[in-house]
């Protein structure tokens, strides 16, 4: 936690509550859960205002400050997300067409680049002034700089709204989904993806787990609060999936390490990062293959490590 940044204290997003339970610490936050609803979230946290400057800024797309996104405009990285990207609009495409689509939280752009290919007319909003530059400058695409919680969308204006991993950063993510419904064609879909605070790696590594990142993870969903805070911004959840039960989170993170004993300082795995790099990558993406296609259909239902929702616009 930066010591000179001023922290504000919040009611829960979800039901307005001011009663909560501390469940953790970790970085200097504190991460509670709310007596009337569940939802977990950090309180007292990083003021909204804070976030584009002191969070998203150039470093946290390089993972230099020990979080965000590792090397995340190399070309490894942007065929991985692409990759990621074609399988999730398989699934999306199942009940939708190729439309207008925004990308909430692009970051470099590359889902919409796999969008593009597919014959979707690709549009993106981030936060991040670095990445959205990246996106119009180097991809030619159409990204605004923004925070989506706190624009005023165009009505009735996409077929598809995406928030790949990032409902859980907003700071007030109950107004991001409304701006999204408004935002919406009627019979419109929203797609979203966050984290699973009920999984099988949440559960068993608890503040190890390397998705506990409260300077930037803000909200931590289960597949209830999930719903809830869809159906309380006017969505009826249509189908919601597990892709991964997080065998890599289990077993190679260095939550994982840390679980079993061995000391993990920033620095440490830093330099075990750069030292085992090629070794590691090769074997995450076996076992990530491995949980994909074998473990995640078996036992991954409401224990995922990742929760996929899509929705309709009520």
């Amino acid at each position: 936690m930066s010591a000179h940044t001023d922290l504000q204290s919040v009611a829960c997003n979800l039901c307005d509550s001011n009663s909560h339970t501390r469940i953790m610490h970790k970085h200097g936050y504190i991460i509670v859960k709310c007596n009337g609803c569940g939802l977990v979230f950090v309180n007292p946290r990083m003021r909204a205002e804070d976030l584009a400057e002191q969070v998203y800024g150039e470093e946290y797309f390089g993972a230099e400050r020990g979080y965000g996104l590792e090397d995340h405009f190399s070309d490894r990285s942007r065929a991985l997300a692409m990759r990621w990207g074609r399988e999730r609009l398989d699934w999306i495409e199942q009940s939708a067409k190729p439309g207008r689509v925004l990308d909430v939280g692009c970051a470099a752009g590359f889902f919409l680049l796999a969008a593009k290919e597919r014959g979707w007319d690709p549009h993106g909003m981030e936060i991040s002034d670095h990445a959205a530059s990246y996106a119009r400058e180097t991809l030619g695409l159409d990204v605004a700089t923004g925070e989506f919680s706190s624009v005023d969308p165009e009505p009735d204006s996409f077929d598809l709204i995406t928030m790949l991993d990032v409902i859980e950063h907003f700071a007030d993510p109950l107004q991001a989904l409304r701006n999204a419904h408004a935002a919406l064609r009627p019979g419109g879909r929203l797609f979203a993806v966050t984290p699973n605070f009920d999984s099988l790696a949440a559960k068993t590594l608890g503040d190890k787990w390397g998705l506990v990142e409260p300077e930037h993870h803000l909200f931590y969903f289960t597949p209830q609060t999930l719903d809830a805070i869809l159906e309380k911004a006017g969505f009826r959840v249509a189908a919601r999936r597990w892709p991964l039960l997080g065998l890599n989170d289990l077993l190679l993170s260095a939550g994982a390490l840390q679980k079993a004993g061995v000391p993990m300082t920033a620095d440490r795995k830093k330099n075990l990062r750069r030292l085992v790099r090629g070794p590691r990558n090769a074997a995450r993406t076996l076992m990530g293959a491995a949980d994909s296609r074998v473990l995640a259909p078996l036992f991954a239902r409401g224990r995922g490590v990742i929760i996929e929702v899509l929705a309709e616009k009520a």
